[in-house]
């Protein structure tokens, strides 16, 4: 009788420490699993972040170049109006000479005719000046205007790019996608539930306009001022954008053309208002076709040129105004603006971004770092936490089982979580941001408020359990 009842206890003892053992080798199994899943989620968020900075920043490059490409074509076509506005000026100063050359009876005969002749000599040369661009300009002007269009479309593309990128993520993370396929691969027993994207859906959501809400980034058009400094500053922000003053560079290059004939002549060019940048239309007009209310510009607005011709022959002189053109290269609707220079029959239409790049938008949306988030240290400053929940069902109980366990209620329940962090090497003060490709990925402590997420997966008395270890403090290491 002592002898099976010795039999009997050992027989006990075997399977409840081959049922303890199966039990915990299944959750060793689950937690690295889990771990897997977290930190390759953590990883597929960080890579895309990456990728993001990247076309950032390459089409960054493409958008300075096509501001700086327009700026150049604007600025050329200003010289070319100005040349036609001197040419036209000339022709008036001729006036005052006019009625006396030829009269002997005008007591400045001989002079009018003088000041007539260094006149036209002036008017030759001009347009031998004007004969010179006009031998080269369609074809450059034309080659500019395609490439501007060409390096547009080319970025609108990569912005494309982008958006796959982030839906491929959202793929992933969607219904714990990536996570079941990694568990699935580590065992067949095991499996993520769809209710478990919660949390990382959550935190690699969109912010809209960035107007405040949580998120992790933001698609918009609006750019702020800083932001036109990073778009604009490697071609010179003075020379880009803001040509308010009188060019003394187009002053002379026009003066070399009268004073040979004139030595006091002078002329004063238009103040030249504009460059190129980003501009933000409110006119009604612009609402239409989707067309967006922040576009590129390339601008100079010419205004009155004057031609000064002292002569003592006549003591008024050849004086003459003339209006100069203006231009504007970017969208064709925008009113106000003509898409032509003086003096030149170019079809309007050259400098249509808008048009020549199949109709997109004018300023394409660029995708940015929420950076309301960089007063939020509690959320980890928006850097996204992600969450794998993994589940086992006990379907049958092996021969050691002992745990006498329902079936609905068989499931064993483990969670990990991970982080995409931004970290420059050499510093920790970069605050996070999507123009540098610095992010990396690492398994890290939940947060505070894991129990709800656990609770819609579908596992209540599980969150209960995690809300009581985190009221204790035991939040793992942080």
């Amino acid at each position: 009788m002592l002898g099976v009842m010795f039999v009997f206890l050992m027989t006990v003892l075997v399977l409840m420490t081959l049922s303890l053992g199966q039990r915990t080798r299944d959750r060793i199994e689950a937690q690295i699993a889990a771990d897997a899943a977290a930190y390759s989620e953590a990883v597929v968020t960080a890579r895309t972040l990456n990728q993001l900075a990247l076309i950032n920043r390459t089409r960054t490059s493409m958008l300075v170049t096509v501001l700086g490409m327009q700026s150049l074509i604007s600025w050329s076509g200003h010289h070319r109006s100005h040349l036609a506005a001197t040419a036209e000026a000339l022709k008036e100063a001729e006036s005052p000479y006019i009625p006396c050359c030829g009269n002997i009876f005008c007591p400045q005969n001989a002079c009018s005719c003088a000041e007539l002749s260094l006149l036209n000599a002036a008017e030759s040369k001009v347009a031998t000046e004007q004969a010179r661009i006009a031998s080269e300009w369609d074809a450059l002007d034309e080659a500019a205007a395609n490439y501007t269009a060409l390096l547009y479309g080319a970025s609108v593309l990569l912005y494309g790019n982008a958006r796959d990128a982030l839906e491929t993520l959202e793929d992933q993370l969607d219904n714990q996608l990536l996570a079941k396929a990694i568990v699935k691969s580590a065992s067949p027993d095991l499996d993520a539930p769809d209710k478990g994207d919660r949390k990382a859906l959550d935190e690699t959501k969109p912010s809209e306009e960035c107007d405040g809400a949580p998120g992790l980034y933001c698609e918009k058009h609006e750019i702020a001022k800083a932001e036109r400094h990073v778009m604009l500053g490697t071609r010179g922000w003075h020379f880009v954008t803001a040509r308010i003053e009188k060019d003394d560079l187009i002053r002379k290059k026009l003066e070399t053309l009268v004073k040979p004939f004139n030595g006091s002549a002078s002329i004063d060019p238009p103040d030249k208002v504009g460059g190129a940048g980003v501009g933000d239309e409110k006119e009604k007009s612009q609402k239409k076709d989707g067309f967006p209310h922040v576009y590129f510009i390339g601008e100079d607005h010419g205004g009155t040129l004057s031609l000064d011709w002292p002569s003592s022959c006549i003591p008024s002189g050849g004086d003459a105004e003339v209006k100069a053109s203006w231009v504007r290269s970017n969208h064709l609707d925008l009113g106000g603006d003509e898409h032509k220079y003086a003096g030149s029959k170019e079809p309007k239409d050259r400098h249509d971004i808008f048009a020549k790049a199949s109709g997109r938008d004018s300023w394409p949306w660029m995708h940015e770092y929420n950076h309301h988030e960089l007063d939020s240290p509690k959320n980890e400053f928006g850097q996204p936490k992600l969450y794998a929940i993994v589940e086992r069902t006990f379907t049958h109980a092996n021969p050691w089982d002992l745990a006498v366990v329902p079936k609905s209620d068989g499931r064993q329940v483990v969670l990990s979580s991970a982080m995409a962090y931004y970290h420059r090497p050499g510093t920790w003060k970069e605050p996070p941001t999507l123009w540098n490709p610095f992010w990396r990925a690492t398994l890290t402590a939940p947060d505070d408020d894991l129990d709800k997420y656990i609770s819609k997966a579908g596992y209540s008395p599980q969150a209960d359990t995690m809300k009581r270890l985190l009221k204790a403090g035991m939040a793992g290491t942080r």
